[in-house]
């Protein structure tokens, strides 16, 4: 995720629903990643940078959700260009934060620098399609009542979306976003193939949701998607390649 200024410490992957209040107004986010500095929350509308907001979330493993303070140090209202950027939203930085949650921070951070490289897609079936992060507003239709979610991540078969409302295993939805530098919103019919428990055990498990496989998607659609995903290998080979460089 690159579109985000650099702060010097660590940042890592973590996609999960939060509240955020500001103004009086309480409006769902969703955090794209965390530090002990603060997050990167996706959110719409945007707020401008200087607003001070209280944020409330959930950490791996359960347990109380973190009540903090903060302070939006950055506003990042345009769609991503590319697809390994971050999606509509505000860097928030912590101005109140409890030191048992800071600790909690500081040991997820710890405990992912120490594992393999994870990111958002980890614990969740094989499929035998390369899926890549993606994470961006997307809106549920089932039967005749829509839900918004989210988007964490998507291969050429399907998608995986954080909601609430977790539709049944087998039911029948249709799921829509958009992706980057389209102005044609992507929309296709899919079936619900897995669910994925309120748990979130460890820092690469996904947040609530459900696993979405892709139904009579045209192959004009399908390319969209394809393209995505090769791009976002691309650019993340690209990347691997020039840190190595500089090491």
């Amino acid at each position: 995720m690159l579109n985000q200024p650099h702060t010097g410490f660590t940042r890592i992957p973590y996609a999960q629903r939060c509240r955020v209040t500001h103004g009086g107004t309480m409006t769902e986010g969703v955090l794209c990643n965390i530090s002990v500095l603060g997050v990167y929350i996706a959110i719409e509308p945007v707020p401008e940078a200087g607003t001070e907001v209280e944020l409330s979330f959930m950490l791996p493993g359960g347990g109380d959700p973190v009540d903090a303070k903060g302070t939006v140090i950055w506003q990042n209202p345009e769609n991503p260009e590319r697809a390994e950027m971050l999606p509509p939203g505000c860097g928030i930085r912590f101005v109140s934060l409890s030191r048992p949650d800071l600790r909690r921070i500081e040991q997820i951070v710890a405990e992912y620098k120490g594992a393999l490289p994870m990111g958002v897609g980890a614990a969740q079936p094989y499929s035998g399609f390369v899926r890549v992060p993606y994470l961006h507003r997307c809106q549920l239709m089932s039967g005749r009542q829509p839900y918004v979610g989210v988007v964490c991540n998507v291969s050429a078969l399907g998608v995986y979306v954080a909601v609430d409302a977790i539709p049944a295993v087998g039911e029948s939805v249709e799921v829509s976003f958009m992706l980057p530098r389209d102005s044609r919103r992507f929309a296709s019919p899919a079936v619900v193939t897995w669910r994925n428990p309120p748990e979130a055990p460890r820092v690469d498990r996904m947040p609530p949701g459900c696993g979405l496989r892709f139904l009579t998607l045209p192959a004009e659609e399908r390319a969209r998607i394809e393209r995505l995903v090769l791009e976002y290998e691309y650019c993340a080979t690209v990347s691997g390649n020039n840190d190595k460089k500089t090491r």
